[in-house]
């Protein structure tokens, strides 16, 4: 059943102001998890570090939509007919993938770190370092052969494959790709961090009993909040929706289907799928009371600064002053106390 003009544009503006507003919350959120690894120092560990990869990598994938979506809305048009549209594509791609692969990363490493009472730190990131940079080989590959850039099938004005029509075959190329391409990793990364999560809660509850929980704040804020249950459920659920999508797409030969349950689809992945940045926020920051070391740093800075700025202006009014060398026209700095015993 088709639909008229003024439903189908109430779909578009919904879909629209799901996605500003949730990329630009993801942004936020991801700017205050780097934020606060950079001002506070007892949060500068390993399992914080993964976090931060991960809010850079969120960064990745909602700046980007953010920037095709107000684009689109103030000069109605995509950006399928620029080179901005493949620059956005591989940048939202990489971040979705990298956001993934050290999503599965830190639960392991946080299921390493308790079942083996030590800091599985340099092996673990060497191996999602090299398939990091696998997923940035691969998409540079697509980037260069213009697989990357389009967003005519989805129906979402971010870019993503560059579906094409074959005038042989009378049918679309480049759909597969949108498997290959991300949700072939996706699927695995679900069963990954199902998998490390059901382990570190079955250990950890182990350990809650005897009284010897790791010595990790981020594990033991996840353990005492009861989030590692939850965590491998919302991380699924944020990413479902783009994959039921993109198998439909695929089933479909990447032709769009005219189904309710589809636009239905559509409506939630625009919202989960740019959700990833401030869902991490709340997961990692906000509920395990490194919120209340940020702040407190944020307040010390704030005070200092009267204290900063009068200090500056002492050291400047007392210290020193600078003068022209007579001889040779060199600038020359000259104290108050050398000032004084030249005079004499």
């Amino acid at each position: 059943m088709s639909k008229n003009n003024s439903e189908a544009g109430v779909e578009e503006t919904l879909r629209s102001v799901l996605i500003i507003t949730c990329s630009s919350c993801s942004v936020i959120g991801a700017c205050v998890i780097i934020a606060s690894f950079l001002l506070v120092r007892s949060v500068r560990t390993a399992s914080r570090c993964i976090v931060v990869i991960m809010a850079i990598a969120d960064i990745m994938v909602a700046l980007p939509a953010l920037m095709s979506e107000i684009i689109f809305v103030t000069n109605n048009k995509s950006l399928e007919t620029v080179e901005l549209c493949k620059i956005q594509s591989f940048f939202t791609t990489v971040g979705a993938q990298v956001s993934m692969i050290w999503t599965a990363g830190l639960a392991q490493h946080m299921f390493i770190l308790v079942a083996c009472r030590k800091e599985a730190v340099r092996g673990g990131f060497i191996i999602l370092s090299m398939m990091t940079a696998g997923v940035i080989a691969e998409n540079v590959y697509l980037y260069c052969v213009n697989i990357l850039g389009g967003s005519q099938i989805v129906g979402i004005k971010w870019c993503w494959i560059n579906i094409k029509n074959d005038p042989v075959c009378h049918c679309k190329t480049n759909c597969n790709w949108m498997l290959w391409d991300g949700k072939v990793l996706e699927m695995a990364m679900y069963l990954a961090v199902f998998v490390y999560y059901f382990l570190l809660y079955t250990k950890v509850k182990h350990l809650k009993n005897r009284n010897d929980l790791a010595s990790s704040s981020l594990v033991t804020a996840i353990a005492k909040t009861g989030k590692i249950v939850a965590i491998p459920f919302v991380f699924i659920l944020v990413r479902l929706w783009g994959t039921l999508v993109t198998l439909w797409l695929i089933k479909t030969g990447c032709q769009r289907p005219t189904s309710t349950l589809f636009d239905t689809l559509l409506i939630l992945m625009s919202f989960f799928d740019m959700s990833q940045g401030w869902v991490n926020f709340i997961l990692y920051f906000l509920t395990t009371g490194h919120e209340i070391n940020l702040t407190n740093r944020l307040k010390l800075v704030v005070r200092s600064l009267p204290y900063m700025a009068k200090t500056r202006r002492t050291h400047c009014s007392e210290n020193s002053y600078m003068t022209f060398n007579e001889s040779g026209g060199r600038r020359s700095s000259l104290t108050v106390g050398n000032t004084v015993s030249s005079s004499k």
